[in-house]
């Protein structure tokens, strides 16, 4: 069998989209015919990660059994970051489950938002529900992660950034590390008093204070 090259990864991505006839069989064979993920081979899945365009076929090929996406840990959770769809991001995040790294994961998502803007910092909100596809989670990266989103939702200002965190501001102080109660409470008043009607909604559905139907996550600044 030919040796794969970026050549044809990038013919991969041209001839077939997805949902056209003969997808799914041209990704697992692209997929079984993946080498190592190294040189020229890997430096096309950084690139194709960093594309809006390509970084779908790149994350199908990865989510194949046949691939060890290991060497991009980084490059999945910064597409991930960056997904605005709280749906779609679970695409850079599947192909994790395999390696099991769900405590370098957690560390490198938080170094990734560290250096990031309201996007990438909102998006940990959002990747950090698919992160429950990783089967090595712990409790101490769970607890780390959680502290981080709890103290960002208290220091962030921005409405998109607080909406997507708000989901992760756990209610029960025995989900952080010791500590964290001051904090916590500052944090639910914070998101009772929000003038933003989810964040309203999300807490007070945390807090077992309302019982109607979940609002849909609202993508608009107004």
């Amino acid at each position: 069998m030919a040796k794969l090259t970026p050549d044809d990864l990038e013919a991969f991505v041209r001839d077939h989209p997805r949902g056209r006839p003969g997808f799914a069989e041209a990704l697992a064979a692209i997929a079984r015919q993946m080498p190592a993920m190294r040189g020229a081979v890997l430096e096309w899945f950084r690139g194709a990660l960093a594309d809006e365009e390509r970084k779908w076929h790149a994350a199908w090929i990865l989510r194949s059994q046949h691939v060890d996406a290991r060497p991009l840990l980084r490059e999945l959770l910064r597409a991930a970051l960056r997904e605005p769809n709280p749906s779609f991001n679970r695409t850079f995040v599947e192909p994790l489950r395999r390696p099991a790294l769900f405590a370098e994961a957690v560390e490198v998502m938080l170094s990734e938002a560290e250096l990031g803007g309201a996007l990438e910092r909102g998006g940990v909100g959002r990747v950090a529900y698919w992160l429950q596809l990783l089967p090595d989670s712990d409790e101490a990266s769970w607890q780390r992660l959680r502290a981080w989103m709890l103290e960002e939702f208290v220091r962030a200002s921005d409405v998109l950034v607080l909406r997507s965190l708000v989901t992760g501001v756990r209610v029960e102080p025995d989900a952080y590390p010791e500590g964290a109660g001051p904090l916590l409470e500052v944090a639910i008043a914070k998101a009772r008093a929000h003038p933003d009607e989810w964040v309203r909604h999300c807490i007070a559905r945390q807090l077992g204070e309302s019982q109607g139907p979940f609002m849909a996550l609202r993508t608009d600044k107004e």
